[in-house]
């Protein structure tokens, strides 16, 4: 199972593995899922910080900040 930190990284890959936009979609080269998402899960988290890093994604707390001013 893959866990992606963008959407438009789980959109990337899924195209990538199942040649189609979605697990389910109509030209998926894969038949058994039911779910969109497939194997491919992308769910939006808000940052955590500890010790000035993401625990999830290690994005840096003073970097991130910066760009969001």
């Amino acid at each position: 199972m893959g866990l992606l930190f963008t959407e438009l990284t789980a959109l990337l890959s899924r195209r990538s593995v199942y040649c189609s936009k979605t697990a389910s979609g109509k030209y998926s080269v894969c038949e058994n899922f039911q779910l969109e998402q497939g194997n491919i899960l992308y769910n939006r988290i808000a940052h955590t910080w500890q010790n000035g890093k993401c625990v999830y994604c290690g994005a840096g707390q003073k970097e991130y900040n910066r760009a969001m001013n």
